[in-house]
């Protein structure tokens, strides 16, 4: 079995931002986010998290992002908020507690993992 994972990203789009520079900061950590626009937000959603992760590693951060990642999990996802500011310059700096109001940062509201078949038994994902 390998595991599927199904991202959505919830981030506002205020006023005073533009929504394509929003969309911009996004594709920084998710770069094969599909968007659809919302009046005053944005909902993203990808199928990897390959980019973001190569992003923890290299900003030395792991550790602190799976502790922030455990404080918000459920059998089946997890949320956590990131500042958008950080995702345009393609870093991620997390809020260390998930902003749930209208003037929250960008946000990673929903991960779920869940169980698809592997053909192959010598994946490295398989078990």
């Amino acid at each position: 079995m390998i595991y599927s994972v199904e991202i959505q990203i919830t981030t506002p789009v205020h006023d005073t931002e533009i929504t394509d520079r929003v969309e911009d900061a996004v594709q920084n950590l998710f770069p094969n986010v599909t968007f659809e626009q919302h009046p005053g937000e944005i909902i993203g959603e990808t199928h990897s998290l390959e980019e973001f992760a190569v992003l923890l590693h290299e900003q030395e951060i792991l550790d602190t992002a799976r502790r922030e990642f455990f404080k918000h999990a459920n059998d089946e996802s997890f949320r956590f908020s990131i500042k958008k500011q950080a995702a345009f310059k393609g870093m991620i700096i997390l809020f260390l507690q998930l902003k749930t109001d209208s003037h929250s940062p960008l946000m990673l509201s929903k991960l779920t993992l869940s169980k698809a078949h592997c053909g192959g038994g010598n994946s490295r994902y398989a078990s």
